[in-house]
């Protein structure tokens, strides 16, 4: 009988790991992970992120309406892992200096702008809201419409074409957020 139970013990737990591996794996297919880099001289600046996809779903709006990400709501600008942004020198974000270092990234869409956040915290996976005591910078920036719709949520680091700015661009469904910054 004592044989039967750490058997019965070994089959269960075999088939749990199974099962939890199975879950990540898929999770990491449905939302693949991306890095996305950017360099200019002896300024590196990169984020590693996972892109979820629309999949016919309502991606910003209102609660009531079944968004799957509602208005004035912590987002963590992607899917599975904490999206980390990492910097080889200090950034100005508006006048505000943004010290070399690595942070976490989230999100608060609005309807008509968005606060994209960095923290302090790191390392962080699943739906985790930040330790906003951790918050480093807030910064408030419109939203712009898209003509086309993005299917899977798209991180860009690059210089403005028109401009020569440095921008973080976040895009998915309809939406498009930039983030002008400057480095020396």
């Amino acid at each position: 009988m004592k044989k039967v139970l750490i058997w019965l013990g070994i089959i269960a737990g075999l088939l749990i790991a199974y099962g939890a591996l199975n879950f990540f794996y898929l999770t990491r297919l449905a939302s693949p992970k991306e890095i996305v880099t950017f360099e200019d001289g002896e300024f590196q600046a990169s984020i590693e992120y996972c892109r979820p996809s629309k999949k016919g779903r309502v991606i910003f709006g209102e609660e009531k309406d079944g968004a799957l990400q509602p208005y004035g709501l912590y987002w963590r600008l992607g899917a599975n892992k904490a999206t980390e942004l990492e910097l080889s020198k200090s950034i100005s974000i508006r006048n505000t200096i943004l010290p070399k270092g690595k942070y976490r990234l989230y999100a608060i869409p609005g309807k008509e702008q968005w606060d994209i956040v960095f923290n302090s915290e790191l390392g962080q996976w699943g739906y985790q809201e930040a330790n906003h005591e951790m918050d480093v910078l807030t910064v408030r920036l419109p939203v712009e419409e898209l003509q086309e719709e993005v299917e899977m949520f798209t991180i860009t680091l690059l210089k403005d074409q028109e401009t020569a700015v440095p921008m973080m661009n976040f895009f998915w469904d309809k939406t498009l957020i930039r983030l002008p910054f400057s480095y020396e």
